[in-house]
Order: C-alpha cells, then sequence, then structure tokens
C-alpha cells in the first residue's frame, strides 16, 4: 500500500483509504460472507468464494491511470470499500460502497465515501452514479449526505428476485 488518504473521524482516529490489493482478499471474503453485510449489495454472490474474491480484486479497472477501488482501513485492516467503476457512457462513474457490518452506525461509511469523492481525480463535468435498494435508509442518508440527488427509481435484480431500487446522481464540476 504506497498510498494512504487519511479519513477524518473523531471516534475511529485511525481510518483511512488505500488502494485495494489481493492481501485484502480474506478480510473481504469474511465481510461478504456476512448475510447481514451483503444483505442491501446487489453486486457479489453469496455466499462467495475467496476464488471470486481474489478475481473481483484483480479485475478492478483504472480511472484516469489511477486505483478506482479503495479499502476503508482502521489500524490498517479492512473493513470495507468504495470505488468508482466507468460506465459505457463517456465521463459517467458508478459509485459503490460497503462496510463491515461491526462498524455500521458510526459515520464511517458517509465519511469514508466524501473523502473518497474528494480525493479521487475524475473530469470536469463528470456524472457519478449511486443506487440503492428502496428499503436501505442508510445509504440513502450516505449519498445525500456526500452531495447526491435522488433521480428515480429501478428495478435491481438480486439473486433471481427483482427489488425496487433508487438511483442518485452527482455531477462535479471541479
Amino acid at each position: 500500500m504506497t498510498l494512504s488518504i487519511k479519513i477524518s473521524h473523531s471516534k475511529f482516529p485511525s481510518l483511512s483509504l488505500s488502494p485495494l490489493v489481493l492481501d485484502d482478499a480474506s478480510e473481504m471474503f469474511v465481510h461478504l460472507n456476512d448475510e447481514e453485510t451483503i444483505k442491501y449489495l446487489i453486486g457479489p454472490p453469496y455466499p462467495i468464494t475467496i476464488e471470486q474474491i481474489r478475481a473481483y480484486i484483480s479485475s478492478r479497472p483504472l480511472v484516469n491511470g489511477q486505483a478506482s477501488t479503495f479499502a476503508i482501513r482502521d489500524q490498517n485492516r479492512m473493513i470495507g470499500e468504495v470505488s468508482l467503476v466507468p460506465k459505457t457512457a463517456a465521463g459517467t462513474y458508478e459509485l459503490g460502497y460497503y462496510l463491515a457490518r461491526p462498524y455500521w452506525c458510526n459515520g464511517i461509511a458517509t465519511a469514508a465515501v466524501k473523502t473518497f469523492l474528494n480525493e479521487i481525480h475524475v473530469d470536469k463535468n463528470t456524472r457519478i452514479e449511486a443506487g440503492y435498494l428502496a428499503d436501505n435508509i442508510a445509504s440513502e442518508k450516505i449519498l445525500l449526505k456526500s452531495g447526491f440527488t435522488k433521480i428515480g427509481y429501478e428495478q435491481r435484480a438480486k439473486n433471481g428476485l427483482i427489488y425496487q431500487g433508487v438511483k442518485m446522481v452527482r455531477t462535479t464540476v471541479s
């Protein structure tokens, strides 16, 4: 981990962001096999194997030549993830994040998302999209506090079932 970005947080002073690396796979395996932690995540299968996690980490794209998937760390231990992935429309990215359950309800995800969005280098007038399952009130609060605006609803498929999702957007002008 050559790059580390401090996350300002009064209760957890050793929080940071740094690029996700293969050494994070074992922590991620524990997080993503916790049914409560992943119940609002659309992407990963449940249960997930360590091989699937390693493949995921190895496949993460770069944005403008830099890492775009970061581990949220407490005392250098991975406790979550935040990422920005290019979409097919030029200048459009999708934000994703999760936090391990033992760290919920402390403002860590909000602090991590805000820090990440302030530090990641994207072009002017970049559109960043994010979404959440409609009953995930915590994600709604995180995104609103991070400058996102609700723009509509969408159907999301997860494990063969269809869920109501909410779509949000933030446009950078810096």
